[in-house]
Parts: C-alpha cells; structure tokens; sequence
C-alpha cells in the first residue's frame, strides 16, 4: 500500500484530471487509430485510460521518472488487464528531462499532449518540446498543453528542489505565462495557438514549417 500511494502522491490529486484530459482530447478529434504522445505520463493517471483504448502500438509516453512509470504500469495497468493484455497492447515509453524523442524512432503523433507539465515548467523548458515535437508530428497533428496565464511571466518556488534546468525539477514549482510571452515562444517555433477551454490551448504547426 505504501509503494501505491508513492506513486500516486507524485501529481497530487491522482483520479481528478482523467476524464477531463480524455474529453479534451477527444474533442480534439483524438480516436482509437490515433498514435498518441503523452508527455510527462508519469503514473500513467492518462496513460492507463488511453493504453485500453488506443489501438496497439498507438500510445507513446514519455516522463523522466522511469521507476514511477514501471510502478504505475506494474499497479494499474497489469494488475487490472494482466500483462498479455499490456504486451498486446504494446506501450512505448522513454525516459528523459529534455524531450528527447529519439526513443519512438520514425513514429508520428496525430495527437501530443501535456497534461499540468507546463504549469510546472517554463519558457526554457516549452521551447525545448516544442521544438523537439515539430518533426514528429504528422501532417495536421495538434499538440494540446495547459498552463497557467497572468499579466506578467512568474515562477513560484515550491520547496529547495525546485532548482535545475530540466521538467523533473519543475514539478516543485508553479509556473506562470503571460499571453505575450507564450504566443511569442509558440510562434518563434512555428506553430499557431488557439484556446480550446479553460487553461487548454491546441497547437497546430503553420503549414510553411509543415
């Protein structure tokens, strides 16, 4: 039970975003042949939703807390479904703090998604998964992110740990974007941003950099 609740204390509240984050991603035209990106999947809270109903091989997680992902997978996913039932369904996953995606190799994503990632990390850390993300997004693929928006860009420190350059120190922090700052750091890398409800936004490659 200690080892569950590990795991699970890491993003806070574990079951709220679930259904919400699906949602958004559906009416985001996601389906089951969809090859989905889900960046920062730690304990899979999306993840073990999307792996049952995503086609095999279609989803692609990554996070730079192996141990809580192989925790979460081990926990959820192949003790609700088995682990032939997870073979079968053939989930990727790779393990880095820069958005390294070498990993999936020459797969293509119709969806990526951030789930909280960018309400934790900022400008330094977006640049560097937008600019990672836009050669393996395929032709009309959307990335979908929410972050926090204020009149000024601002990061709050949550413990001494929130030191470091890379998305797995951001999680003891709060990042705030201002709206100039974000359509600027989104544009510089190519992409358009259109809110989509809320704190979530879609972003689409122009078709110059496509």
């Amino acid at each position: 039970m200690t080892e569950r609740q590990d795991y699970r204390r890491f993003p806070g509240n574990w079951y709220l975003p679930g259904p919400d984050v699906i949602k958004v991603l559906l009416l985001a035209d996601m389906a089951e042949k969809s090859h989905v990106l889900d960046i920062g999947c730690g304990p899979l809270r999306i993840g073990r939703l999307l792996i049952p109903f995503l086609l095999p091989g279609h989803y692609y997680g990554l996070d730079p807390e192996k141990d809580l992902v192989e925790e979460a997978l081990a926990r959820e996913l192949i003790a609700d479904y088995g682990e032939q039932f997870v073979r079968y369904k053939e989930p990727a996953f790779a393990y880095d703090a820069h958005f390294n995606l070498s990993r999936f190799g020459d797969a293509q994503f119709n969806v990526a998604f951030a789930n909280q990632v960018f309400c934790h990390c900022g400008n330094k850390q977006l640049g560097e998964c937008l600019e990672s993300l836009a050669p393996v997004l395929a032709p009309g693929g959307r990335f979908l992110l929410n972050i926090h928006m204020a009149e000024e860009d601002q990061e709050v420190n949550k413990s001494p740990e929130s030191g470091g350059d890379n998305y797995r120190f951001a999680s003891h922090r709060h990042t705030f974007y201002s709206p100039s700052s974000f359509m600027s750091l989104v544009e510089k890398h190519g992409y358009t941003a259109t809110n989509v409800g809320s704190n979530w936004w879609k972003l689409l490659l122009t078709e110059e950099d496509k």
